[in-house]
C-alpha cells in the first residue's frame, strides 16, 4: 500500500492532465493508427493485407470504408481514453485525500471500481457516446459490405461458396435438424404407446 501511495505522490494529478506523452497515442496520424488497429480489433492479418492491396489498386469505395471505420474507431477510443484518464485523475485526488484511511489494496480497488462505474455510466448516457458508437458500428457494417463486394467474385472464380450459398446451406441444415427432431419425438411417442 505504501509503494502504491508513494507512486501516486510522485505522479500528481496536475502532471497527469498535462502529460502529452500519455495522450499522444490517441492523436497519432491515421497511417500510424492503422498499424495500431491490429492490436485493438479482431481482424486477422490477411484482412490488413487485403486492405493494403485494395488501397494499392486505388479502389476508392473500399479505401473510403476502411478509412471511415478507422477514423470512427479512433474517435471512440480517444473519448473512452479521456473518460478513463478523468476517472484515474479523480482516483488519485481521492487517494491523496484519504491517504491515511485506505489501508488495503481491496479498498483502493473498490474505490477505483466505484469511480470508474460512475464515470462510465455518465460517459455512455450522453448523446456524444451514442454518436461515436453508432459511427463505429456503421463504419464496420459499411466496411464488411465493401469487403463482400470484392470477396464474392474471387470466391466464385475459385468455385468456392459465397455468403448466399452458405446461408442457403445453413437454412437447409436447420430444416433437416427440425425434421430430425420431429421424427425423434414421433418415434419416442410410438415406443411409449407400444410399451
Amino acid at each position: 500500500l505504501e509503494v502504491f501511495l508513494n507512486a501516486i505522490e510522485q505522479y500528481p494529478p496536475t502532471q497527469l492532465k498535462s502529460d502529452e506523452a500519455v495522450k499522444g497515442f490517441w492523436t497519432l496520424p491515421l497511417t500510424l493508427w492503422q498499424q495500431q488497429t491490429k492490436c485493438f480489433t479482431g481482424f486477422p492479418d490477411s484482412f490488413f493485407c487485403f486492405a493494403e492491396q485494395q488501397e494499392d489498386k486505388n479502389n476508392s469505395a473500399f479505401t473510403l470504408a476502411y478509412q471511415r471505420y478507422l477514423q470512427a474507431l479512433q474517435s471512440y477510443q480517444s473519448a473512452y481514453f479521456s473518460m478513463t484518464m478523468a476517472a484515474a485523475t479523480d482516483l488519485m485526488h481521492q487517494l491523496q485525500e484519504k491517504e491515511n484511511k485506505l489501508h488495503s489494496t481491496h479498498k483502493i480497488c473498490t474505490l477505483w471500481i466505484e469511480l470508474f462505474e460512475e464515470y462510465y455510466s455518465n460517459f455512455v448516457s450522453h448523446s456524444e457516446y451514442a454518436q461515436l458508437y453508432a459511427d463505429v458500428v456503421n463504419g464496420w457494417i459499411f466496411l464488411i459490405q465493401q469487403t463482400q463486394q470484392f470477396i464474392t467474385p474471387w470466391l466464385a472464380a475459385m468455385n468456392m461458396p459465397n455468403k448466399k450459398d452458405i446461408d442457403s446451406l445453413k437454412a437447409k441444415q436447420q430444416l433437416l435438424l427440425d425434421k430430425n427432431l420431429r421424427l425423434n419425438k414421433q418415434l419416442a411417442a410410438c415406443k411409449k404407446n407400444k410399451g
